[in-house]
């Protein structure tokens, strides 16, 4: 079939080259993945990265675990207060456990791409202290919160400071980048 393998309709530019392509152009294929192997820059910069934003991956999983889990503790509650959908009050106590799910994804939308910011251009390893703190105080601001609304104080203080530090270290990074 030449130099490009082709399987029904595909067309010869969208093949994937074979081996007889790749000696044509003067290329070894084995060279190729030996300085990819060899952490060639070039060609293995989009995967290297990816693999550096572990801890970044890692904060932004446990962030929404947490809120995955305030929701399920919403449902409960609207089965435990006969609160149903979309009432958003009723029982003083489901109030705070929906106040605790609600505030939690506005956070996410300041904290999320702050989080990503301030892994990707200042440091995957602080961001990710700094991301598995903010679901921290975000897990006492619940408890705060569930206890008594007027002591939520130090949870929600704590959540804002450290989001408030990604977002200034990551849009400075960027900038400086």
């Amino acid at each position: 079939m030449g130099e490009f393998a082709t399987s029904g309709k595909r067309s010869a530019a969208l093949a994937r080259p074979t081996a007889s392509a790749y000696k044509s152009a003067g290329v070894s294929i084995d060279r190729c993945r030996t300085s990819r192997q060899a952490g060639n820059e070039a060609t293995t910069a989009p995967y290297s990265r990816r693999a550096a934003m572990r801890f970044t991956v890692l904060a932004t999983f446990t962030a929404l675990v947490a809120y995955a889990w305030f929701m399920i503790k919403v449902a409960r509650a609207r089965k435990q207060f006969g609160v149903e959908a979309p009432r958003v009050t009723g029982d003083e106590a489901f109030e705070r456990i929906f106040r605790v799910q609600q505030n939690t994804v506005e956070q996410l939308v300041l904290f999320l791409p702050a989080l990503w910011l301030f892994g990707a251009y200042v440091s995957d390893p602080v961001a990710g202290i700094l991301g598995l703190c903010w679901t921290g105080a975000r897990v006492l601001y619940a408890t705060e919160y569930y206890a008594d609304a007027r002591r939520r104080g130090p949870g929600a203080a704590l959540t804002i400071l450290i989001a408030l530090v990604l977002l200034v270290g990551g849009t400075v990074g960027a900038l400086l980048h």
